[in-house]
């Protein structure tokens, strides 16, 4: 801090007493020392530390310069001062922005940038400290108006409709957008919902196949969020939104339950025809598709070619061979096309047979 600062903030002039310094730094101490905010939020607490640590720098300084021979004000020392405060201001760049998904805010950061750009080129301009005083305060209420046309729009686009927290409009663009993103997730109604649809589905966490299922869950649970979203969250559709995400994640677990069930119920002709290649390879197929991913599409078409296998395998004889797709049947096992020409053969044979003719 320099000694021009220390002074404005102090509000003194250059030929300020002992006695005025120790009053005023007393008044501002009663002001921010963190002592008399027993009772503030950790944020106002926070500021109030900060503030105390440039007061206490500014004492210093005052103090040690106290009946010395000030140097003589350069305004051009003060102009940069002054200037890089405006420049700490937007901290920040484009993928930074991007990153906290406030890109659809953009125009609200090119009139701050714009704003401190044109704060900067008058202050250039000036040549003495009261028009830099007078720019760079109108430049600081002008960024100000835009952060809170940029916080309306920001509620409004994440269904937020009261703050119920102070704000902090003076602070650099990146503290102040993760101001922003803390009031997001405690007041928004997308938030306060998330927590909701959590809240709900905890009772799942106990049922058999959870883990397994829990990137379905997961699905289900982003479904239903996207829906109150495109009803804009109105309380009189959120009900019935829980509702049917209840009624998909049961529809899960019923799934996954009846596919288990399905394959525990093959357990014992498995391990009956363990030996049988086709089987076992069918069977692992099977298995492992159900552990990687119980709920995948082709379950149902590898558990039927499983089931007809093994039928062939226990009862050849007893098949219905009627409106078979031969060459579809030849493609998926030959031996089973050889089969259904010997059992007919077999028929016509026993057939004239019983006649007596040839």
């Amino acid at each position: 801090m320099s000694y021009i600062s220390a002074l404005n903030l102090f509000k003194l002039k250059d030929d300020y007493s002992i006695e005025e310094l120790k009053k005023i730094y007393r008044e501002l101490s009663k002001k921010y020392h963190p002592d008399y905010k027993q009772n503030a939020s950790l944020e106002e607490r926070q500021k109030s530390e900060e503030m105390m640590k440039r007061i206490n720098a500014a004492y210093d300084i005052l103090k040690n310069n106290l009946g010395k021979e000030k140097t003589k004000f350069n305004i051009e020392t003060y102009k940069k001062e002054k200037i890089d405060d405006l420049d700490k201001i937007f901290n920040m760049n484009w993928e930074d922005i991007s990153k906290l998904n406030m890109i659809n805010l953009r125009k609200y950061f090119e009139e701050i940038r714009k704003e401190i750009r044109e704060g900067i080129a008058y202050i250039q301009k000036n040549t003495n400290k009261i028009d830099v005083d007078y720019n760079y305060n109108i430049t600081i209420d002008n960024i100000i108006t835009i952060k809170k046309d940029l916080v309306n729009c920001f509620c409004k686009l994440n269904y937020i409709d009261k703050i119920p927290e102070k704000i902090d409009y003076t602070k650099p663009l990146s503290a102040f957008l993760s101001q922003l993103l803390s009031i997001k997730d405690k007041y928004s109604k997308e938030s306060i919902f998330k927590r909701k649809v959590n809240l709900e589905t905890q009772q799942y966490e106990n049922y058999i196949g959870y883990n397994i299922l829990i990137k379905y869950i997961n699905q289900a649970k982003e479904i239903a969020i996207n829906e109150a979203k495109n009803k804009q969250f109105r309380e009189t559709s959120l009900n019935k939104i829980i509702e049917n995400l209840h009624k998909n994640i049961l529809n899960i677990f019923n799934i996954y339950a009846q596919r288990y069930t399905k394959i525990n119920s093959l357990k014992e002709k498995i391990i009956k025809y363990q030996d049988d290649q086709k089987i076992s390879k069918l069977f692992t197929t099977l298995w492992k598709n159900f552990q990687s991913d119980p709920l995948n599409n082709n379950f149902d078409d590898l558990y039927e070619r499983l089931e007809r296998v093994i039928n062939i395998k226990e009862k050849p004889d007893d098949l219905d061979w009627s409106g078979i797709n031969y060459t579809k049947l030849y493609i998926e096992n030959p031996e089973n096309l050889n089969l259904y020409v010997i059992r007919t053969n077999n028929k016509t044979n026993n057939k004239k047979g019983r006649n007596g003719r040839k």
